[in-house]
Parts: structure tokens; sequence; C-alpha cells
């Protein structure tokens, strides 16, 4: 079985370097990251500026939940600063929270319907 390889490039080296590209937006995803210096006392959703980020850092994690309200499909990287405490992250403040262990970090992925259907740690 042959395969097409139109439009493709074949090369043989050892490295390959680029100019560094500037993105700062990408399917309304930013390569910012949110740091958020305390959950608080309360459960603390992300805001849309906050959730096009690719990484969030959380410095104090509570007993409370931080609730991302990504949509389908979309990911976050979620960092547990925190040097004691776990971090309890959701996606809707109706999913059961998933923990983030301190000084961890998690990638976290929503699915249909928004539940986090994966979540990875680090």
């Amino acid at each position: 079985m042959s395969q097409d390889t139109t439009n493709f490039l074949k090369l043989d080296c050892d490295e390959i370097t680029a100019d560094k590209a500037v993105v700062t937006e990408v399917n309304g995803r930013t390569d910012a990251i949110t740091v958020i210096a305390d959950v608080g006392a309360a459960d603390l959703t992300l805001t849309a500026d906050q959730k096009k980020a690719r990484l969030v850092e959380v410095t104090a994690a509570s007993a409370k939940n931080l609730i991302l309200g990504l949509d389908a499909g979309q990911w976050i990287v979620v960092k547990n600063n925190d040097a004691d405490t776990a971090l309890l992250v959701k996606n809707k403040s109706a999913d059961t929270a998933l923990s983030v262990a301190a000084g961890k970090s998690a990638l976290v992925i929503a699915g249909t319907g928004g539940a986090i259907v994966s979540i990875l740690t680090a």
C-alpha cells in the first residue's frame, strides 16, 4: 500500500530550529497564565478571561471548589502551588470535585455535557 505524500516534505536532519512565533490568541485561547492567590471562603468560578488561559495557578487552596466552567472539549492545566492543602476542582458547580494534591498539576479535559472526563495529575 502506498502512502500519499502530497504536500509533505521529507527531510533527514539531526536538529530543526525555527524563529519563535508569538501567538496571542488561538481558537479563543491565550498563552497567558491565570494566577489565583486564594480560592477563599466560597467556591470560586473562573471568569471568561481567566478560563481563556491554558494554565491556572492557585497559590492558596481551601476547602472550597475551583469551578472551571469549560465548554465540551476544552482543556486547561490547573497547578496547585499550595504546600499543604489539596485543591478541589469542578467544571460545573453540580459536579463531583476532583482533588489536585498540594504541589501538583493536573490536565483537565471537559467532555460532552461539560463534565470532566479526564484528569491527568503530575
